[in-house]
């Protein structure tokens, strides 16, 4: 519960950001500088955050680490990918 992720909506473009809970948004980390970004997830440990880009003109699920770097589609399907869930896996 220290930080909060969320999408903020600016005409033509969303944006993940990080705000740090305790000092209520008086300091965001953007995260991402693309077109389409929502839907943040946080890993199980904190250190990761799931989300949904449409940045490659098709919604697909991609991961980042904390401070927004390693962008990395995981998904790469031609369906629309939504919702991303952080599950344990099964072996």
């Amino acid at each position: 519960g220290e930080y909060l992720a969320y999408t903020y909506v600016k005409p033509g473009q969303n944006e993940i950001v990080v705000a740090v809970f305790a000092e209520k948004g008086a300091s965001l980390l953007v995260l991402t500088n693309t077109v389409g970004n929502k839907q943040p997830t946080w890993s199980p440990d904190s250190q990761w955050l799931a989300f949904v880009s449409t940045r490659d003109l098709n919604p697909e699920i991609y991961i980042m680490d904390f401070s927004g770097r390693l962008q990395t589609n995981i998904t790469n399907h031609p369906s629309e990918d939504l919702q991303p869930a952080w599950q344990p896996l099964l072996r």
